[in-house]
This record gives structure tokens, sequence and C-alpha cells, in this order.
């Protein structure tokens, strides 16, 4: 990110639930031409495994059902964090500097429960 311009900052937060014991936030943002904030939010973490029990297949095995991908991580926020990339770098590929200012919020703090919560 810094290589593309970008400010970076890290926020670590203590939490003694992941074996960490701390949970990363991250913010980058690029110039804009004024002060308003363009968000961009996603989150980094990933559900729980939880009980196997409860699920008709092994979250480890994707399976298509119906047209749909089930699977541990088929479906969830990667997609916005790389989309979010690709973004900030075309912006700076192409030289273009947009009215607001692009940031980039990414947290770990919204899939503590787990699925069987």
């Amino acid at each position: 990110m810094q290589e593309l311009g970008a400010s970076v900052s890290r926020y670590e937060f203590r939490d003694k639930r992941v074996p960490e014991g701390v949970r990363v936030n991250l913010t980058t943002a690029l110039e804009g031409k004024n002060a308003r904030t363009l968000w961009f939010v996603t989150h980094l973490d990933t559900v729980p495994e939880g009980s196997r029990e409860v699920r008709e297949t092994d979250p480890y095995n994707p399976v298509v059902k119906d047209g749909k991908i089930f699977g541990r991580g088929s479906e969830d926020n990667g997609q916005s964090v790389v989309s979010t990339l690709f973004t900030y770098k075309a912006l700076k590929t192409l030289d273009i500097k947009i009215t607001s200012t692009p940031t980039l919020w990414a947290f770990q703090i919204c899939d503590l429960q787990g699925p069987n919560h």
C-alpha cells in the first residue's frame, strides 16, 4: 500500500479469545482532492469453525449445491479487500485523483461468535 502512495495505520485491540492475543485493524488512504472520505469497509477475520455436528457438509471440503458453493470462506469479505487494492492500484497507475479520499478500513472483530451463536 505504501508503494502506491497510501498512508497505512495499524490498530491493535487486545482480545484473549484469539491465539495471538490481539486483533489487528488497518486503515489505508490515498490522497483525494478534498478531505471527504470515500470508505471501503471490510473485515479480515473468519467465522470460527464451530460444531461440525450442526453442518450438513464438511466446511473444509467445498461442495456445489443448487448452483452455489458451500464451504469455509467461500463467501466472505476477502473479495472486497482485493477489489479495493486493485482500485487503489488502478487510480495510481492511471494517475487519477478522485474528489474524495479513498480509505480502506479492514478490521477483525465481526466474526467472534461463530456460526452456532
